[in-house]
């Protein structure tokens, strides 16, 4: 069980990672 939430855990700060990165890019895209 633990294991599992921990894996549930790295998956949702890999999307939320990836999410972040699209929102940055989109801001430097604006500045520019």
């Amino acid at each position: 069980m633990m294991i599992l939430a921990l894996e549930e855990m790295q998956v949702k700060q890999r999307s939320e990672g990836k999410k972040e990165k699209r929102e940055e890019k989109g801001r430097e895209e604006k500045k520019v």
